[in-house]
This record gives C-alpha cells, sequence and structure tokens, in this order.
C-alpha cells in the first residue's frame, strides 16, 4: 500500500474528499485517510469555540 495516491471524489452533497489508504506497521486492517475542506473548517470552528469558553 505504501505510496498508493489518494483519489478524489465529489459526495452527494457536491463536497470534495480526499481518500489514500493508510498501512501500519502492527496491524493487518485496512485504514483511509479522509481529508475534506468542509470537515477541517468545522473541526477549527468547534475549537474556536471551545477555547472561547476558556
Amino acid at each position: 500500500m505504501q505510496g498508493r495516491l489518494s483519489v478524489l471524489l465529489e459526495t452527494k452533497s457536491k463536497q470534495l474528499i480526499r481518500l489514500k489508504a493508510v498501512q501500519t506497521a502492527s496491524d493487518t486492517d485496512y485504514y483511509l485517510e479522509v481529508k475534506s475542506d468542509a470537515k477541517a473548517a468545522k473541526a477549527t470552528d468547534m475549537k474556536d469555540q471551545f477555547e472561547k469558553q476558556f
């Protein structure tokens, strides 16, 4: 799996996500690395809201 290219997909809601297979040294399961601008923006907003509390 090492050196695999990522795949760019468009969801039903017209969001672009990037998928890439990830291999671990100690596991035989398959994992996907998922990158999405919408998810990144949501995570940033959640972090900002949490930091405002303190």
